[in-house]
């Protein structure tokens, strides 16, 4: 899928889950998915796609692509760019690839990993994994108000990752 995707004029990261998997960390098995993000997902993208994965089971997706190949789910969307509200002006700098991260509201899923293996993991969600807990992207102390929304998003997650939250968010 790297290949394919490089192939169609753009690097391309494996995020969320699978990076932790690819690093033997682990997950509960009901939720998996190839999840790569890419800097756009255009006609060369799908037709590269389709080329590397004959026979895939294609599903419409309005920002992306996605399908299904030998039993495993694919999807392939661009980088975000617009930060949501939980994510302070402060950290409006970062790169496509961390901005597109800091909208995964928590450290553990906001982790990626190019075809060559290397990590990119700005917000800390590898050791946030190892230590054994659910933290934000962001200082809690550094949310605005009308964030308050990723108060059932971050119990969410913690049954998703079977890990406890921060005790600074309690």
């Amino acid at each position: 899928v790297f290949a394919a995707l490089r192939g169609a004029g753009g690097p391309a990261w494996l995020v969320e889950e699978p990076v932790h998997d690819a690093l033997g960390a682990g997950l509960k098995p009901h939720y998996r998915r190839l999840r790569f993000v890419v800097e756009r997902v255009d006609a060369a993208t799908e037709a590269a796609l389709d080329e590397a994965l004959p026979g895939v089971e294609r599903a419409h997706e309005a920002k992306g692509w996605r399908g299904r190949f030998e039993g495993t789910d694919l999807s392939v969307t661009p980088l975000r760019r617009r930060l949501p509200p939980h994510v302070p002006l402060s950290e409006r700098g970062l790169s496509p690839l961390a901005r597109d991260l800091a909208t995964r509201e928590v450290s553990v899923r906001a982790v990626a990993m190019d075809g060559a293996g290397g990590v990119f993991d700005p917000f800390g969600g590898l050791d946030d994994h190892r230590s054994g807990l659910i933290r934000l992207v962001v200082a809690p102390t550094r949310l605005p108000p009308e964030s308050a929304g990723w108060i059932p998003r971050v119990a969410v997650h913690s049954a998703l990752w079977d890990l406890p939250v921060d005790p600074e968010l309690e």
